[in-house]
């Protein structure tokens, strides 16, 4: 189920308020750390923002219960982008220059991304994007950028060996006409003809496409797999289309954008044998043995369910593999910020230098599992998995991560001064 504004606002805004803006009283005349978020709470991509909003705010609540940051509270604050660049990056000149952020996690897309990141630079303000571009952690970064999502490179350098064993070597993308559908179609194909298989194709559909049967139409008949990008409802239309016109009887992968907090109600044969990959799985019968504890009481705090429904209304599906990348973030600036004594904007170069290096281990701070900050570029390499559904359920079906030493460094942010 996707969530509409006021269905954003109620729960991702309105709960748990007072772990969001910590009372004086609670930490004497200590001065608040400011953490912003840019975030899509009205637009294309609702449900994402909504999913990172619930994670962040339940580590800050977290956090601050349990004392804060180096003892001082933290003050999360919400900026709306309605999904449009311009837009984005007003509000996050706003975080920065009117509401006084130290740090910025950043919105789901990844064109309000790519072009927040020279922004950030020139605040000098530490941004977290949550994009999945790869371009966002390239060329056109800098050394004020770091993410801990994996980006459709990543996914796709893990997922390949298990396509090109398991599905087929004849590939045909169908994917949404933005940056985040094209950058796998950019990424995978070298992938694919270097495992030996075949790319035959394209289609790019318009966001927002009604009727997608006359591009759906143009499948070649020789595709063995089908690499779909979509999210929302076009993720829907495409599914329950593509299924109508049999291109379900074909082996299908999809990054997890295309269901996440989608209920397959309705849409079980559809989605039958379907494979996805996944940051974090939807059950939590289907999450690592060696996670699961920590998943489970990242949950509880949040209070999402074991099928990662809201506790407070089961109708509501939060997305699994978005909810704990926030929590993950402040997390990790809580410790970093800690290590090195930060305590204020002159002392980021010193941050920096810290994330640069930085290993996460397994842990409730960390339920998704041991990452690594790779230093050139700041980018993230976490552990994913590849879930089918199976009998109307997500089952997990293989762990699978990116090698870094095959993922090319187009910069080393490290040269760069801050």
């Amino acid at each position: 189920m996707l969530a509409s504004r006021r269905q954003f606002v109620s729960y991702g805004l309105g709960c748990a308020l007072a772990g969001i803006v910590p009372s004086k009283k609670a930490f004497g005349q200590e001065k608040p750390i400011n953490i912003g978020h840019q975030l899509d709470i009205s637009a294309y991509q609702a449900t994402y923002a909504f999913a990172l909003d619930l994670g962040a705010k339940a580590a800050v609540k977290y956090i601050n219960d349990q004392g804060g940051i180096a003892g001082r509270p933290i003050h999360y604050v919400v900026e709306d982008t309605a999904s449009d660049v311009p837009t984005g990056i007003r509000k996050f000149r706003r975080l920065v220059e009117t509401q006084g952020c130290d740090f910025i996690f950043g919105d789901v897309q990844s064109g309000i991304n790519l072009a927040t990141n020279p922004v950030a630079a020139e605040l000098k303000t530490l941004y977290f994007p949550q994009g999945e571009s790869s371009a966002v952690t390239g060329a056109k970064s800098n050394r004020y950028v770091f993410r801990l999502r994996a980006h459709s490179g990543l996914q796709g350098q893990a997922s390949m060996s298990f396509a090109m064993e398991k599905l087929g070597k004849n590939f045909f993308f169908i994917i949404t006409d933005y940056a985040y559908g094209h950058a796998f179609v950019s990424d995978l194909t070298p992938l694919i003809e270097a495992a030996g298989g075949k790319v035959l194709g394209k289609i790019a559909v318009p966001v927002n496409t009604d009727d997608m049967l006359p591009f759906l139409a143009n499948v070649p008949q020789a595709a063995d797999v089908l690499f779909s990008v979509f999210v929302g409802p076009d993720a829907l239309r495409y599914i329950r289309q593509g299924h109508e016109m049999g291109l379900s009887k074909r082996a299908r992968l999809a990054p997890w954008g295309m269901i996440d907090a989608t209920s397959l109600a309705g849409t079980e044969n559809a989605l039958e044998g379907m494979h996805f990959l996944s940051q974090s799985p939807r059950y939590l019968d289907q999450v690592p043995d060696s996670l699961r504890p920590f998943v489970a009481k990242a949950r509880e705090l949040m209070g999402v369910a074991n099928d990662s429904s809201l506790v407070s209304d089961p109708k509501r599906l939060v997305a699994s593999s978005y909810y704990l990348s926030t929590w993950q973030g402040i997390f990790m600036l809580k410790d970093a910020i800690e290590k090195v004594g930060w305590k204020t904007k002159a002392d980021h170069p010193k941050l920096i230098e810290a994330l640069e290096s930085y290993k996460g281990t397994a842990s409730l701070a960390y339920p998704m599992g041991d990452f690594a900050i790779r230093p050139e570029d700041h980018q993230s390499f976490p552990q994913t998995a590849i879930e089918q559904v199976r009998g109307g359920k997500l089952v997990r079906i293989a762990d699978i991560r990116a090698d870094p030493k095959r993922v090319p460094i187009e910069v080393d942010l490290r040269k760069q001064s801050f």
